[in-house]
């Protein structure tokens, strides 16, 4: 606060009674309302109006660690909200944090529920008027009538201002008299700038600006939001309907169409949001037409979800514009969810309400359309968006009562709903029906080579979808893609590959029809003779598993008990030389006498793994002992996908807390990570993570069971890929663990 004395030789004049600003309650208690702290402008981050967070500060959003430095930083947290329209949007602070409440008090927030409380508080504060501003610097004339001196207080901000009135004692008998030295300037909500020139004038200006945008006002992320929400009518143009036949659709990539009804075509251009001093800004720009009345900065002064009000000042001409929401009934789904849905299963179409025949339509990947019932037709299929509406454009040859672009009016749990005109087209999924494509998929064929190996032999392709064959498809093999789509050189059984491994490719026709898919077949001759395993550190394993196209313990040559296995590249790109786990799938290994572990026992498990999924809150487990999470221990992701071991017995947990404190790593779907768990005799657990131990407890209470149990469980609610599986009875040697980290990827059948 700037304040500058003025010495008078001659006694000052005590200033007029209607000038003082603190013999006026009222005025007093409107201005602190004006320049308090404005706890709004940052609600996306509290909830709270009477408070502000003050900037920078870090905070995790959907598990996503981002610094607000700015409040134009807040859209990157909107951003992140709209990323996804299933999930439960979370935001997370790193304390402490720093909090200004409406009276500019500074507080220290260290966790949770400490902002919780003073967020709880909010509904006791004072309403701040946020709509209209002074315009800095200002200045009071402050008198002292016992001293009779006079002194100039400049002003340069609201704070400032909210400072000085609250020094000031409300009473007609105040020794020390205020009065601002008018005229003074203030901006309005829609930016006009209004001048006043006496304490009645600025009481009045006030109060006007209160009552008019105070239950109107909103947040830029509010703009954003309805605007994509559905598109919008031109309810007035200045008090005229001129523009009532235009629909503006703002898209959320910033383009924007406008559909006029007096044209064919439709109008392009952009939009985009931001925030002033005087509130949102919604800017239009480059229209194809209307450009001259349409185009530039429109400050929104009312805002709901169903109206928006936009006022232009462009020297002495104002121009104000009416927009009213205009919703399509029903369309609640994306582009991506309807073809999600219309090619997942065979859909059951029903016309105008009759009863749904037996015919069953089967929308494919390459816009193929077959129907599969008692009689069989043939067509295309288009899935598009217009204008913010989903259209589907159906196209049989010979049933022309589905042809036709139908416009999406409805998604509901268990069917579509399209129209033209009066006509309606519901198609719900048959799950149940079989599809004729159901029974193929990405094929291998491993065969033994005869001595001398040299990777080249016979293979039989008719065994390949032995148990799939029926008479509703055709399937025929070629060695490469384009030969398959177009039906060229189609190969002969029996087959003798050209390398190994070698790709051939399946096509299977429906009988009949044009429509078809092609599958991947890959051939591997194997030499089945002499094992080329190395036989590093086997030293007391007893569960080695490589997953080299098949899920067997090489220790012992049982055979993981599993109802479907699924290989895939391991971390040197060696083809079928890892298995993915989809959540829902896991194997078990029975326990013997060779590879049992009791409480008491030294051993370590050693094994890469690589994350598919990025759920944060899913306990994922990649190697158990016991068949169920209350017994025995656990080696698992937890919470960020943190690697973490646990026994139910106890309760024990060990994380790595390198892990769970990189955010980038929560998000890791790319790269496989090695990790070993050991215990000693002195039951001293460690956790290893890429070579580096992250985690000791020494002496510990880990407890794995006094009983051997009867399985090991792998892939327990995991979705991701496992590889090099390895269990020793002993405890390893961080020289050991680096060695392990540095093998390339096993491949080997035998040992």
């Amino acid at each position: 606060m700037a304040v500058s004395c003025q010495d008078n030789d001659a006694a000052p004049n005590e200033p007029d009674a209607t000038d003082v600003v603190n013999f006026n309650a009222e005025l007093v208690n409107i201005l602190e309302l004006t320049t308090a702290n404005n706890g709004t402008l940052d609600d996306i981050l509290d909830n709270a109006s009477c408070l502000s967070v003050d900037l920078p500060v870090t905070v995790l959003v959907n598990e996503t660690s981002i610094t607000i430095n700015s409040l134009e930083d807040l859209q990157e947290i909107e951003d992140l909200f709209d990323e996804y329209e299933t999930d439960d949007d979370t935001l997370e602070f790193m304390y402490p944090i720093t909090i200004m409440l409406n009276d500019y008090t500074v507080i220290t927030i260290e966790n949770e529920e400490e902002l919780e409380a003073w967020v709880d508080e909010c509904e006791n504060a004072f309403e701040v008027i946020d709509c209209i501003d002074f315009v800095y610097p200002i200045s009071f004339s402050v008198f002292d009538t016992n001293s009779q001196i006079i002194d100039t207080v400049t002003i340069e901000s609201d704070w400032e201002l909210y400072e000085l009135l609250q020094g000031l004692q409300i009473s007609n008998d105040a020794q020390v008299l205020a009065s601002l030295n008018y005229p003074i300037s203030m901006v309005m909500a829609n930016g006009n700038v209004v001048e006043v020139s006496s304490n009645d004038a600025l009481l009045e200006a006030i109060e006007n600006a209160a009552s008019s945008c105070n239950d109107d006002s909103c947040l830029e992320v509010d703009v954003d939001s309805y605007l994509t929400n559905c598109y919008w009518e031109v309810e007035s143009y200045n008090g005229s309907d001129d523009f009532g036949s235009l629909k503006v659709y703002f898209e959320e990539n910033g383009s924007l169409s406008i559909e006029d009804g007096d044209t064919t075509v439709a109008i392009a251009g952009s939009w985009q949001t931001s925030t002033s001093d005087q509130g949102v800004i919604v800017t239009l720009s480059e229209l194809t037409a209307f450009s001259d009345d349409l185009e530039g900065n429109w400050l929104v002064v009312a805002c709901s979800d169903e109206q928006l009000e936009l006022e232009q000042v462009i020297g002495d001409t104002q121009t104000t514009i009416v927009l009213e929401q205009e919703c399509e009934e029903g369309e609640d789904c994306s582009l991506e969810e309807v073809q999600e849905y219309l090619q997942e299963c065979a859909l059951m179409p029903n016309l105008n309400s009759l009863p749904p025949s037996s015919t069953l339509f089967l929308f494919s990947d390459n816009n193929q359309l077959e129907t599969d019932g008692d009689n069989s037709y043939s067509g295309t299929w288009e899935l598009y968006m217009e204008e913010g509406n989903i259209f589907l454009n159906i196209s049989f040859s010979e049933m022309d009562t589905y042809n036709g672009v139908w416009q999406l009016m409805g998604c509901e749990e268990d069917a579509l709903l399209f129209a033209i005109g009066d006509s309606q087209l519901s198609l719900t999924q048959d799950c149940e029906s079989e599809s004729a494509f159901e029974c193929y998929y990405d094929a291998e064929i491993s065969i033994c080579d005869e001595e001398p190996f040299d990777g080249i032999a016979s293979f039989d392709l008719n065994t390949v979808y032995e148990n799939c064959v029926t008479d509703e498809v055709e399937v025929d093999f070629y060695e490469t893609v384009s030969d398959a789509e177009m039906q060229l050189n189609q190969l002969i059984s029996p087959y003798t590959n050209l390398s190994n491994p070698q790709i051939i490719y399946a096509r299977v026709t429906l009988a009949g029809t044009d429509t078809f898919e092609i599958f991947e077949v890959e051939l591997k001759v194997e030499d089945c003779n002499d094992c080329a395993n190395p036989g590093i550190m086997t030293n007391d394993l007893i569960i080695y598993m490589p997953f080299s196209n098949e899920a067997i313990n090489l220790m012992d040559g049982s055979e993981a008990d599993g109802e479907t296995f699924n290989f895939v590249e391991d971390r040197n790109g060696n083809p079928s030389c890892a298995v993915a786990f989809s959540g829902e799938d896991y194997f078990s290994i029975a326990v013997t006498e060779q590879n049992q572990l009791i409480q008491g026992d030294s051993f370590s498990v050693s094994l890469w793994f690589k994350m598919q999924n990025t759920e944060m809150s899913n306990y994922e487990q990649l190697f158990q002992k016991g068949a169920t999470p209350y017994e025995g221990f656990q080696l698992a992701v937890y919470d960020g996908n943190t690697p973490v071991v646990s026994d139910t017995t106890d309760g024990y947990g060990l994380w790595d807390m390198d892990w769970n404190a990189s955010t980038d790593l929560w998000y890791d779907i790319t790269n496989w990570h090695h990790l070993v768990l050991t215990v000693d005799a002195q039951n001293t657990v460690r956790l290893y993570r890429d070579g580096v131990m992250r985690s000791v407890d020494e002496n510990s209470d880990f407890n794995i069971d006094e009983s051997p149990l009867e399985n090991y469980i792998s892939g327990q609610w995991f979705i991701g890929h496992l590889d090099d599986l390895r269990v020793y009875k002993r405890t390893l040697s961080p020289n050991e663990v680096g060695e392990l980290f540095t093998l390339e990827a096993d491949c080997f059948t035998c040992l």
